[in-house]
């Protein structure tokens, strides 16, 4: 199975913090796990690989409702009903997807 996260978390950019661990592991339980970070700013990348199995893909908020589902995603999961939800709300409709709301 192949995930699709939705964050605003920026933490899963530090190397060694405690979030990106989480992530890691988390990733370690699917085929592949990718995760859309909303970002505030600019990255001159926007797109990291963490091993085999976690990429991470830094969006602007306005730019996220056009990212581009990668292939082979089986459902879409948000860190929040609110802002990520709307984003994994269109991502899924308009890709056919299952979406998966959490609340913290």
């Amino acid at each position: 199975m192949r995930i699709l996260n939705i964050s605003t978390d920026n933490k899963i950019l530090e190397a060694g913090s405690e979030v990106r661990n989480r992530m890691i592991w988390y990733a370690s339980a699917f085929d592949s796990m990718d995760i859309l970070l909303i970002t505030k700013k600019h990255y001159e990348s926007n797109k990291i690989c963490i091993g085999d199995k976690l990429t991470i893909h830094l969006r602007p908020y306005g730019q996220a409702f056009g990212f581009t589902v990668p292939n082979g995603v089986d459902v879409i999961s948000t860190q929040d009903p609110f802002e990520n939800g709307l984003i994994g709300w269109w991502l899924a409709r308009k890709n056919k997807l299952p979406l998966q709301l959490q609340i913290h």
